[in-house]
């Protein structure tokens, strides 16, 4: 071996260390944005684009050589740690108690497995910081959780006493109509972000009260502050679960639907596929909700036995206010929670002209004629110099068409700009004195005295320094769930924290779409560019010849390969495999304005979006600037289901289709009995001490003493009880909800890929 090639080998050596040594390195790996090629050429390992030559630095441009081998052999590696990891953290999970095992200090246990699997050293003294340590840090919080709430049976708490003063709430409700009246007459109040298209994608900025969102967070703080912290699966501390519709859903074919129900029962199919085991002996014969999404089609069938369970917000028949019905599923009662209830039903009043518009938007779009498109426009300008124009032509063009785009993110700015203007205007200026005339008309016609089925969830994304949170593309729920759009309140992010947006994309229609999948080619977007050669032909004109093989990877503005653009290096556009999906932007999120009560986004179902990226800065050293030891980014949702076709299209979208949910009703938490076990907690709790003194007097009344007899049941009694209770009635331990969750989250994975593209879910965190 040559000295260069033993120099080549241990920089690749060192480059695989480096990469072992990052954060959850694996799942960064197969991500959809491939870090490798950015750690590659931090290393020096590969050759930047723009320093080899390259016109427009294409990531096709890399001369990768040998290196290409350690990059695929990491991809390996990833995806085999990968499935590893998720094979042993099911294989814990099937040893009985495996939560009192792994969280007892005596045993270490978590090292012992560990090391049984063949994912530590066995001469390791403990389990190294990486992959392993994360994934064993996560099966001791779900143990936490298990033995908080199932073990430790006995934790009683008095109904909550409402804090918040009658006149304070009084307060609160006129701000919020007033703030309705601003969002539904103003210029600026509601508006559609810097999309590709208007699709029903919408923003407000500022628009809950400063005393509703000093409330709201406080109680949503409390919330964040309960006891076993509930991290969700496979985010390894990341995101935090204060209320997520995946705990205890309904179960087809198990969950019990209360008598006189106000929703007939959804249909359900038997498992054909012989696919899912009774879990318990109350699960006889496990049955599916069977439905079908057309792309383009092309039918997907999804199966499963799980439902979210939303909420009943009543609207009243003014328009004015809204009336949580029934218990919000994964947080508990309105007993429990009396302010925070209060306060969901103001913020949800606020978002309802916002949602009510996203939802009208959406069933009324349509195709627009392709001529209409700016980016289309700029297309056709490139085409038209093909084979007539030269390369100073080309580059003239292209920097007149950069500066048009300019110009447009410029005007969307300004846009952003007057609205802040206006709003403070409206908040603290001449419309002032409007705010004691707030007209009763307020929420929008068509849900005035509706019944709407809503689904909440509240989440933290908690972050160390330096780290990062990276969502993957999906929808929410499921189709049989029929969730028509999504809001979401941003309602605080501290600042060191760095939020790249939401992004959004739909399916392309492979009819209208521009380009379309079946009648352009790749010759279509080449263009030949011509150079005079100082002659004249026959006429006397200047004669002109090819200039080379002309331009057919130029950055477009319109249409380029997944990911679109990362770390500056440009992805060729190939019309070889067109993505099936069309972009339609980064919304920005937070950070919009540093003393507002956050931004209010809202847009429809049928629209995939995931979270860009959510980073805690790492100031350097020297900087001056103390940083946090966590850093959060903090949101409320609403997902609304509308299971009762008030929309024309409902279930039918521009190139896609939801099949087999004509029938299908949507059960609610007032048709669905609280499933948590812990809910009969307190009267267990309050019965037990009745119970245990009467056998006592009994017992002493047959042995003729008294007072001999304890006067508490022993542990092992009360896990007696429990068992006969669960015996006859069908409420879910910690533990099953766990699991149940698991199962769910897989039901929803995708993992195939469609035409070509990146694979997707149907719901996230």
């Amino acid at each position: 071996m040559s000295a260069s090639q033993r120099e080549n080998n241990s920089k690749l050596q060192q480059f695989i260390d480096l990469v072992h040594g990052k954060k959850e390195w694996h799942l960064q790996v197969l991500s959809e944005r491939d870090p490798l090629v950015l750690w590659g050429l931090d290393e020096g390992l590969l050759v930047k684009p723009r320093d080899n030559g390259s016109r427009y630095g294409t990531a096709e441009d890399i001369d990768y050589g040998e290196w290409s081998f350690t990059y695929d052999g990491l991809k390996t590696e990833a995806e085999q740690l990968k499935h590893k990891l998720t094979a042993f953290s099911k294989a814990v999970r099937r040893k009985k108690e495996w939560y009192l095992k792994l969280l007892n200090p005596e045993q270490d246990l978590a090292k012992k497995w560990a090391v049984e699997a063949k994912l530590v050293a066995s001469d390791a003294a403990n389990i190294p910081e990486g992959p392993v340590l994360d994934v064993v840090l996560e099966l001791k919080s779900e143990a936490n959780r298990i033995k908080a709430l199932d073990v430790d049976v006995i934790n009683f708490q008095k109904p909550t006493t409402p804090r918040i003063t009658e006149d304070q709430y009084h307060d609160i409700q006129q701000q919020v109509l007033y703030r309705i009246k601003y969002a539904t007459s103003s210029k600026h109040g509601i508006r559609a972000p810097q999309t590709k298209e208007n699709v029903g994608v919408l923003v407000s900025d500022g628009l809950v009260p400063e005393a509703l969102h000093a409330e709201l967070v406080r109680e949503l703080n409390c919330l964040a502050a309960k006891e076993a912290e509930d991290f969700h699966p496979g985010t390894f501390g990341k995101v935090q679960d204060l209320i997520h519709p995946s705990l205890y859903p309904y179960i087809a074919g198990y969950s019990d639907v209360v008598p006189n129900a106000s929703t007939s029962m959804p249909p359900l199919v038997e498992d054909v596929s012989r696919t899912l085991n009774s879990f318990s002996l109350k699960d006889p014969n496990p049955k599916v909700f069977e439905t079908g999404m057309l792309v383009n089609g092309e039918k997907t069938v999804f199966r499963s036995r799980y439902s979210w369970i939303p909420t009943v917000f009543s609207v009243n028949p003014e328009g004015t206010d809204v009336h949580i019905q029934s218990y919000i599923n994964g947080l508990g009662s309105r007993e429990d929670h009396p302010d925070f209830y209060r306060l969901l039903e103001k913020v949800f009043l606020l978002v309802l002209p916002q949602l009510q518009k996203t939802v009208e938007i959406s069933g009324g779009f349509k195709f627009e004629d392709s001529e209409s498109s700016p980016s289309q426009c700029r297309w056709g300008g490139r085409c038209a110099l093909d084979g007539q124009g030269t390369r100073e032509d080309w580059d003239n063009l292209l920097m007149r068409q950069h500066e048009e785009k300019e110009r447009e993110i410029q005007e969307r700015q300004n846009i952003d700009h007057d609205a802040k203007q206006e709003r403070q205007q409206w908040f603290t200026g001449s419309h002032t004195e409007e705010r004691s005339s707030v007209p009763p008309d307020t929420t929008s016609t068509p849900w005035k005295g509706k019944d709407l089925k809503v689904i909440v969830k509240a989440a933290n994304y908690i972050l160390e320094p330096g780290q990062e949170y990276r969502g993957t593309w999906h929808i929410e729920g499921m189709p049989h769930e029929r969730i028509v759009a999504s809001a979401i309140y941003y309602y605080d992010t501290d600042e060191s924290i760095t939020d790249e947006g939401l992004s959004l994309r739909r399916f392309r229609d492979s009819d209208d779409d521009f380009p379309q999948l079946e009648y352009h080619s790749h010759e279509t977007f080449r263009v030949q560019l011509m150079r005079p050669t100082g002659e004249e032909n026959d006429s006397g004109r200047p004669r002109y010849v090819r200039d080379g093989d002309g331009e057919s990877n130029y950055p477009s503005d319109w249409e380029e390969e997944e990911p679109e653009i990362y770390w500056g290096i440009h992805k060729r556009m190939s019309t070889f495999r067109i993505s099936p999906y069309v972009k339609l932007g980064t919304v920005k999120t937070t950070g919009i304005e540093k003393d507002g009560t956050g931004r209010i986004l809202t847009f429809p179902n049928w629209i995939q979006h995931k979270v860009e990226g959510v980073k805690h800065d790492n100031p350097g050293p020297g900087s001056g600037m103390s940083r946090p030891a966590v850093a959060t980014r903090k949101i409320l949702c609403f997902f609304l289901v509308d299971d009762q076709d008030l929309e024309e299209n409902s279930g039918s979208y521009h190139a896609l289709d939801f099949t087999d949910t004509d029938f299908i009703n949507v059960l609610t938490t007032s048709d669905v009995p609280n499933q948590k076990r812990s809910i009969n907690r307190a009267t267990l709790h309050i019965l037990l001490p009745f119970i245990a003194s009467e056998v006592g007097k009994r017992l002493d009344r047959r042995d003729g003493a008294k007072g001999t007899h304890g006067k508490e049941f022993p542990p092992e009694l009360v896990d007696l009880v429990w068992d006969y209770y669960d015996a006859v009635e069908k409420k879910l331990t910690r533990a099953e909800a766990e699991e149940h969750r698991r199962k769910l989250m897989e039901d929803r994975k995708m993992d195939r890929k469609i035409n070509g593209a990146w694979d997707y879910s149907l719901c996230e965190h």
